[in-house]
């Protein structure tokens, strides 16, 4: 049951990245029935992510802001629901959320399969609340992660190099902002 959780998992990811938010929520939905019934825990965080970035890519994150948690354990999470607040307008609770975070330190960031991903919700917010001081400690642990696309069962967040581009921005290289972004947008 947990490969045939994961299959869907990913299958749910693979239309997510196609654009076919309805087929992706629906596998999401097998996933979190899967899971439920054999006790597979993250079953409902990739239901949660395929939900959140289904509304993020359609432009509704609006419809399920409420429903986010007010911060998480989990680092990599807790990132993910300061993006969705961020993101919403909701800049105060965002600033919030990344408290904890920031008292670690962004080179501390856990390295688990959340990383990547929770670290571009990273360079979302800070691009949002408008961090000039945070943005270049971000890019700076980016800078190892050349040419990668990001996808992890549940979230699909596409190429580095455009949340480089956001960094860049923030700091006021709009220059090498905009340059970044437009070869992601290539890739």
């Amino acid at each position: 049951m947990v490969i045939t959780c994961w299959v869907f998992a990913l299958d749910a990811l693979r239309h997510l990245i196609d654009g076919e938010f309805d087929k992706a929520e629906e596998l999401a939905q097998e996933v979190l029935e899967i899971g439920t019934r054999t006790g597979n825990a993250l079953a409902t965080v990739t239901y949660g992510g395929t939900l959140f970035w289904a509304r993020f890519h359609q432009d509704r994150l609006h419809e399920i802001v409420e429903f986010l948690p007010g911060t998480s354990p989990m680092p990599a999470l807790a990132a993910t629901v300061a993006c969705g607040y961020a993101m919403v307008g909701r800049l105060d609770d965002a600033r919030q959320i990344l408290g904890p975070i920031e008292a670690v330190g962004l080179d501390r960031f856990p390295r688990d399969q959340g990383w990547l991903a929770g670290l571009l919700d990273l360079a979302i917010v800070y691009s949002h609340l408008k961090d000039e001081d945070r943005a270049p400690e971000l890019l700076q642990v980016l800078a190892e992660t050349d040419d990668r696309l990001v996808g992890v069962p549940g979230s699909w967040l596409g190429p580095v190099d455009y949340y480089r581009g956001l960094l860049c921005e923030t700091t006021g290289d709009l220059r090498s902002g905009l340059e970044t972004r437009w070869s992601a947008n290539r890739s």
